[in-house]
């Protein structure tokens, strides 16, 4: 009974998913595009203290990179914190701009506004594509010079072909404040928007409605296509949405390890479901050939990338 006063990363969920992987799962779907992670393998090292390795099973460029770590009494120490982080707070151009969500930023930045974006300049950040590497994939934000709500963004994401084979979209959330703040951003949170993995898990479907859009289409009855078509909604992905938010914010002992805050997930949930869905941004792993003829497009702004870890 004692050990359930500490985060048991190893409690089993399903035969092969135990709590740390499923909340690894939901997390790093709503956190970190490009570091998504759902396997975990646990080692019970005395009451309270786990050895663990976070594992890397799906690789879009051929490298697998584990990660491993320890939990002492409800502490999590990683051995090498560059691997599973947040992208930076400004890693999209729309970071800190004063305006509403219908305005532009083309707009907004002529009216004299500064742009504090991780890749500086629409300018700078054309440029600094120039140089990537050909052969390199690389983790790009892509900020849309003007929000859309989801189902526009799916038509506007499926009107170009990409090679690319996920999708994360970046969601609008306020800092999860109902009143307007001149500050429009504190965290990134979003999901991934594409069909990319399949899961043969259960949940409190009442509790979490649509957690997961990507069930084993045997043991759900439900086909490929139809898993498609849920996609294209954007009242199931707002659900879908809320739910990964709710379930993130009830799980305090792994978002205390990971330095996250509960109340943060609760308001952006509760801000959702009020206003819909925003999106301003997306990411993705693409190589110099394919960001090149991203950033032609009339609806992006402009596009920030980072060395895929």
């Amino acid at each position: 009974m004692l050990r359930e006063f500490y985060y048991n990363p190893g409690k089993k969920i399903t035969e092969n998913m135990n709590q740390m992987g499923y909340d690894m799962m939901i997390y790093t779907n709503l956190t970190m595009p490009g570091s998504y992670r759902d396997n975990v393998t646990v080692e019970a090292n005395g009451y309270g203290n786990y050895d663990i390795c976070i594992n890397q099973v799906v690789s879009y460029d051929n490298r697998f990179v584990n990660l491993p770590g320890k939990i002492e009494r409800g502490k999590l120490t990683l051995y090498d914190v560059n691997i599973l982080k947040r992208p930076t707070g400004n890693a999209f151009a729309w970071f800190q701009m004063k305006g509403e969500t219908s305005d532009s930023l083309r707009d907004l930045v002529a009216s004299g506004q500064q742009i504090y974006g991780a890749a500086g300049t629409p300018e700078a950040a054309a440029a600094a594509i120039q140089e990537l590497d050909e052969d390199t994939k690389y983790n790009a934000y892509i900020t849309l010079d003007r929000m859309m709500d989801y189902g526009d963004f799916i038509k506007f994401l499926n009107s170009n072909e990409y090679s690319v084979p996920e999708v994360w979209c970046a969601v609008y959330t306020n800092g999860g404040n109902e009143t307007k703040e001149e500050r429009m951003f504190i965290d990134n949170l979003g999901f991934t928007c594409t069909l990319s993995r399949i899961y043969s898990l259960d949940w409190d479907r009442e509790k979490y409605p649509n957690l997961l859009i990507a069930e084993d289409t045997q043991a759900s009855g439900v086909d490929t296509e139809e898993l498609e078509k849920n996609i294209l909604r954007e009242d199931y992905m707002q659900t879908h949405f809320v739910s990964m938010l709710r379930y993130m914010a009830d799980q305090k002992e792994f978002l205390k390890m990971m330095k996250e805050s509960p109340e943060l997930m609760s308001q952006a949930a509760d801000y959702i479901e009020k206003n819909s869905l925003k999106i301003y941004g997306f990411a993705l792993l693409a190589d110099k050939e394919e960001l090149l003829k991203i950033n032609e497009m009339e609806e992006v702004f402009e596009i920030y990338t980072v060395p895929n870890q």
